[in-house]
């Protein structure tokens, strides 16, 4: 009563003080520490206060009435919160002679969970026991406890997967479990191990690949069995016959594809491809036969195929490139990707990533993983169609042509090589329903624009050459041959094509390895002089340009070559300086020199007897041709201001 009265005073004297009136919390620690009361009007923000302690004890929480309390507003009441405790009790472990398990602290009521098991030689693990029974409690009771663990005598399958680790330069070894079980029991191997520029292959008892079956009677050691990568993309090509018989890459032609399975690792998983089905052949023309046994292939997958990011397409190549001509494995690169972020009147070039390449299980070296040159989406998207005129053409100009003619390639005056058709494809209008007559009508039509085209070069007539032509893609086109000094560019692979209702366009470009100074006894070895519209003619007749050097002849073309060459020279040493970096070289020296130790070059590197030494040879090689290739623009810089 007394209680009543003197809340009711309270609410009075607050009335009267013209205040709400005020409430309290009180808290009960269940122990001798205190926490301060909150007092505040109905409905005003409140805070839960700083946590008690009580040594042995886990604080759960404050209860009203056995239920939790969320401190949120005050209420229109006083009330009196209740600490919620849990004792904490002790798990101890005997191992029975096995290795130490430490005491776990668990609080009454959780879960248990007895997450580390104890090892003993040439015994297995086969529980704990409480009280002489295997222990089955899944929460913790209230009261201490003393497991003891049970074995039964097994054997032990112990792994080593040693690795060196060329960043650390050091071995490390890579954790993987024993395998302890009861001999005769079933075995599985574990998990597959894993370890940055490393593939795992097999386990390996006494260097003979193990199999998983049963548990052996007596402990044994296996070692992994690895294949060292390097930081690129790792691509497996395995070659089979169709009773899944080995292909020896040694028997692969041009001609002839073979079956295959692809697998790309090594990279992002988004990235990963799995034994995807493809054909597999040779290719190229004269890096065939002059590259040794480092030679190029096509990949056609069954299906399309994205590589790293790219668009998908059935079709990829494999440039081998520095057992040719280039000892940097660079300039073709640099070709395509400078067309794609300089040479903006270009409308594509292939895009192209290093990679390893492992065929049949052996290394095979670095190769430049290129799309194909074909009219695709995403590629050279034309519209392609047999039987009409008016379609899109894809043709080369190509000293290697061969097959029939009017069909395989045509010829024009005024040009010594003849032009390979593409596109329409001449080996598959009869499986589209067409004749050769028909075919042949669209390969006379479009031998007559080019035939005009060249005619219009020939007679020096710049305005009839942009009747046929499409003038900017040749002027970059012309540059970009220009500046690499290209040999080839009057011999093969100078690729045009057209859309339909268009001009005869100059792209995409390719084959630019016998570039920036490669090939010095045909000309192009100094970064100085005019060559692709000039001096190739002295040293390589066969392989100048009768369309380039009378283009480069004509004033018109050579005043908006020297136009857009003053837009294109501090943009192309911005992309010198940006690209052929320390940074890059350090990058990429292990996978290059390794590539150089298994294939020494003849244009200068061996043989390495050494990893090191192939990595010094390649940075000196890349060292060099930057500074050829700074050379060469400050050249035409001089040269074409003088115009």
């Amino acid at each position: 009563m007394q209680l009543l009265l003197g809340a009711l005073l309270f609410v009075v004297l607050s009335a009267c003080n013209g205040g709400p009136p005020e409430y309290t919390i009180t808290f009960d620690t269940m122990t001798e520490a205190t926490i301060d009361p909150i007092t505040a009007p109905a409905g005003e923000a409140i805070y839960k206060p700083d946590d008690p302690v009580r040594e042995g004890y886990r604080f759960n929480g404050w209860q009203r009435d056995e239920d939790m309390f969320l401190f949120s507003v005050m209420p229109d009441e006083d009330i009196v919160l209740t600490a919620d405790w849990s004792k904490y009790y002790t798990i101890f472990f005997d191992s029975d002679g096995g290795s130490m398990i430490d005491p776990i602290i668990i609080a009454e009521g959780d879960p248990i969970a007895l997450d580390t098991e104890p090892t003993k030689d040439h015994f297995k693990f086969t529980g704990w026991n409480y009280n002489g029974n295997p222990f089955d409690l899944e929460t913790m009771p209230s009261g201490d406890m003393m497991l003891t663990a049970t074995w039964t005598p097994a054997s032990t399958i112990t792994f080593d997967a040693m690795v060196f680790d060329r960043y650390l330069g050091e071995y490390v070894e890579v954790d993987v479990p024993p395998i302890v079980e009861v001999a005769g029991e079933p075995i599985s191997a574990p998990e597959i191990p894993e370890y940055l520029e490393y593939k795992f292959l097999s386990w390996q008892r006494n260097g003979i690949d193990y199999e998983f079956t049963t548990m052996p009677d007596n402990d044994i050691t296996l070692t992994a069995n690895w294949l060292q990568l390097s930081n690129l993309p790792a691509l497996f090509i395995d070659l089979y016959e169709e009773d899944n018989t080995v292909v020896p890459l040694s028997t692969v032609t041009r001609e002839i594809y073979e079956t295959s399975t692809i697998s790309l690792e090594n990279t992002d998983e988004e990235f990963q491809i799995h034994n995807a089905s493809a054909l597999f052949k040779g290719r190229g023309e004269g890096s065939w036969w002059d590259s040794g046994d480092k030679r190029g292939y096509r990949l056609k997958f069954d299906e399309e195929q994205s590589i790293l990011g790219s668009v998908p397409n059935r079709h990829w190549v494999l440039l081998a490139g520095a057992n040719f001509d280039d000892v940097t494995m660079f300039r073709n690169k640099l070709a395509f990707n400078m067309t794609n972020e300089i040479f903006s009147n270009i409308d594509y070039a292939t895009y192209n990533q290093w990679v390893d390449v492992y065929i049949n299980g052996e290394y095979r070296g670095v190769y430049l993983l290129t799309e194909h040159v074909r009219v695709d989406e995403g590629r050279i998207d034309i519209e392609s169609e047999y039987g009409e005129l008016d379609t899109g053409y894809l043709i080369e100009y190509d000293a290697y042509a061969e097959g029939v003619p009017g069909i395989d390639f045509f010829r024009v005056d005024g040009v010594r090589y003849p032009f390979s058709m593409h596109y329409p494809e001449p080996d598959e209008f009869v499986e589209n329903g067409f004749t050769s007559e028909q075919y042949r009508a669209q390969v006379t039509y479009i031998q007559g624009l080019v035939q005009n085209m060249v005619t219009a070069v020939m007679d020096k007539d710049f305005e009839a050459f942009g009747e046929y032509a499409d003038i900017d893609s040749f002027i970059d086109m012309y540059i970009l041959h220009e500046f690499f000094k290209n040999i080839d560019t009057g011999y093969s692979s100078f690729f045009i094509y057209r859309e339909p209702g268009g001009k005869l366009t100059a792209g995409p470009p390719w084959d630019f390895d016998a570039t920036l100074g490669s090939s010095p006894t045909r000309g192009n070895g100094s970064p100085l002089g005019i060559y692709v519209g000039l001096s190739v003619q002295a040293f390589s007749s066969r392989t100048a340009s009768e369309l380039l050097i009378t283009l480069y002849d004509t004033p018109e073309f050579k005043t908006a070559v020297v136009a857009r060459w003053t837009t294109l020279s501090p943009i192309i040493q911005a992309y010198i300086d940006d690209t052929l970096t320390e940074e890059m070289m350090e990058t990429y020296r292990f996978a290059m020199g390794r590539n150089y130790v298994k294939w020494p070059s003849p244009q200068g590197y061996g043989p390495p007897t050494t990893q090191t030494e192939a990595e010094a040879d390649w940075i000196m090689h890349i060292g060099r041709l930057r500074d050829w290739m700074t050379d060469r623009r400050e050249w035409l810089d001089e040269e074409w201001a003088m115009e």
